[in-house]
């Protein structure tokens, strides 16, 4: 039961929205804000939630971006959208 509360309550404060709206306070946005022009990055799941995200933030940085997903209309799309917002043509299906 120990172990459970513990891990439950470390989970708590590290790992949930607000923990990490919390710990983002402390973010230096140098350290976020790099630019990656000529690196390559392939990203799974890339046309929707998370993979959609870490794709168009790293095709705003400059890097090449290589998206791999299951279904070819929805990632066309996402491509589509991705290459408008960012202005980064090196956004690849």
């Amino acid at each position: 039961a120990y172990r459970t509360a513990a891990f439950s309550i470390y989970g708590f404060t590290h790992f949930t929205r607000s923990a990490f709206q919390e710990h983002a306070k402390k973010f230096k946005s140098e350290d976020t804000q790099v630019d990656i022009t000529g690196k390559n990055c392939i990203i799974t799941g890339a046309n929707s939630g998370i993979g959609f995200a870490t794709a168009e933030a790293l095709a705003s940085r400059g890097a090449s971006v290589y998206m791999v997903c299951r279904n070819k209309e929805k990632g066309e799309e996402a491509l589509l959208e991705i290459r408008s917002k960012t202005g980064n043509a090196n956004v690849h299906l």
